[in-house]
């Protein structure tokens, strides 16, 4: 285990690694939530389609490893830095709104469902999450969750608000001015700058237990407290145990919340949480 973390890189993803998160996405998708998911609903949400252009709040994230041992097969159609493959990929930024989402029982007084955010881990159907440019998974439409090595998630339409509205960059390094970003599609809490979301994390299934996945939630986790998040979340499949686990050990708990992704045959996801500690 100690020589495979050691060989890991995370880089930010560019447009050059399209054709590799898509593979990696799809790959992950059938590993994951094989009877979860039917197989036709995950082949048609895989399925690479249009381009994308991700909002400029979303970060997207690689990990890449040398393309031997049980990653060689990897290598197809995808990105090479150095010899090294995209064998995953996270994406994260501010709490976006899940207007179906049925929030804790605690905080059904304080207003309505559509105000529970939602996030995915190693795996996000919800929306495509890849870089500027770069070729959609194959998402057929909002709501649709996605799988990999941890649960899906969604680009949902969100309650409306004021334009002016800002969040906090959350590139690598020193914090930077901030973007102005649509509200629509974020929660009071992620326009606001206090709760981020992991909105997605694929491995291919050569690449579990190797260690890219714990680095690729590390780095995004880093990425949203240099942003000044007090507070992150991600959603996963009630069944997906595996992922379940993955995000045990990272910290993260449920918090209540619960969603029905329709669009992915009416599987029901959970929302986990974690404080961001400075």
């Amino acid at each position: 285990m100690p020589d495979e973390i050691a060989s890991i890189e995370i880089r930010p993803a560019t447009a050059a690694d399209a054709a590799a998160i898509a593979e990696v996405r799809r790959a992950s998708w059938f590993a994951a939530y094989d009877g979860l998911i039917s197989r036709e609903l995950i082949d048609r949400a895989t399925t690479p389609g249009q381009l994308w252009t991700p909002p400029p709040y979303r970060r997207t994230i690689v990990a890449i490893a040398p393309p031997d041992g049980q990653q060689a097969h990897v290598s197809a159609g995808t990105a090479v830095d150095d010899m090294r493959v995209v064998v995953g990929f996270a994406s994260f930024g501010p709490e976006r709104t899940v207007d179906s989402a049925i929030p804790p029982p605690s905080s059904l007084p304080a207003g309505p469902a559509g105000q529970a955010g939602g996030a995915a881990p190693p795996g996000d159907p919800r929306s495509p999450c890849l870089a500027p440019g770069v070729p959609s998974p194959g998402v057929p439409s909002p709501g649709v969750p996605s799988p990999g090595d941890s649960s899906p998630g969604h680009s949902s339409p969100g309650h409306s608000r004021r334009g002016d509205r800002r969040h906090r960059d959350l590139r690598f390094g020193p914090k930077r001015s901030r973007q102005p970003v649509p509200a629509g599609p974020l929660t009071p809490a992620g326009l606001a700058g206090e709760t981020g979301e992991v909105y997605a994390i694929y491995l291919a299934p050569a690449a579990w237990s190797t260690g890219a996945g714990r680095a690729l939630m590390d780095t995004a986790l880093s990425g949203l407290r240099a942003g000044g998040y007090q507070r992150v979340v991600l959603w996963v499949l009630t069944g997906n145990t595996r992922a379940r686990r993955f995000y045990d050990k990272a910290g993260f708990a449920p918090d209540g919340a619960t969603n029905i992704l329709a669009a992915l045959g009416y599987v029901e996801e959970l929302r986990y949480a974690r404080p961001l500690a400075p």
